[in-house]
């Protein structure tokens, strides 16, 4: 699965990735990534969820990630990066 980044709450590490078919997935980031809007991101599954390994094509790099959620709606989206 592939997507590209389209919001960052770096306060509470989140992350929403879209994607092409399937809306978005929110991962929380595990430990100091350097990950940046419109970074274009790969990971081998799009319903896992918990802790994964993913590639930043952006960067060649890959990170750890504990996905919180997949096929999430823009509106949704909104609720999860909401700061606290």
């Amino acid at each position: 699965m592939n997507g590209r980044v389209y919001a960052i709450l770096r306060e509470h590490s989140l992350i929403a990735i879209e994607t092409e078919l399937h809306g978005f997935t929110i991962v929380e980031l595990l430990g100091a990534v350097d990950v940046e809007m419109g970074d274009e991101v790969s990971w081998d599954s799009e319903l896992d969820l918990g802790r994964q390994v993913y590639r930043n094509l952006s960067t060649q790099r890959t990170f750890e990630v504990m996905v919180r959620s997949h096929m999430v709606s823009r509106g949704a989206v909104r609720q999860y990066l909401q700061p606290l």
